[in-house]
């Protein structure tokens, strides 16, 4: 993988992606060409995170890992991907969309209202 800074030296926002499939199946490459655009379009690091699934391992299985992978991208952005935590939005389709928004109150309860500036659903309830 390989990530660069902006042109001017500042770093690129982050944007994690979460795959769909019913919180039993799915893969996070089923989003590239999705990916894809977001990353060319805004200049953002995008991430697609995977999670297990149901019902193997049971909830809240893929809602711990999706925080967990979205902490962990908080934690190294800068050092390992020249992105902005303080920058980060989140986007999910499907069971991907309940797992975003999710996440998404679940880091702003343990860190704060301000570390998600947006996210965008598809098909979540």
């Amino acid at each position: 993988m390989r990530c660069s800074r902006l042109g001017d030296g500042r770093l690129r926002p982050l944007h994690v992606d979460i795959h769909g499939g019913g919180f039993i199946g799915g893969i996070p490459e089923y989003d590239a060409p999705f990916c894809t655009q977001v990353a060319k379009s805004t200049g953002a690091v995008v991430v697609s995170v995977g999670y297990r699934f149901a019902p193997r391992y049971p909830y809240p299985a893929a809602h711990e890992d999706v925080e967990d992978a979205i902490l962990w991208l908080l934690k190294n952005a800068e050092s390992t991907f020249g992105a902005d935590p303080k920058l980060l939005t989140i986007s999910g389709s499907s069971a991907g969309g309940t797992l975003a928004i999710g996440a998404s109150l679940a880091i702003q309860n343990r860190r704060g209202k301000d570390i998600v500036k947006g996210i965008v659903t598809f098909y979540s309830p």
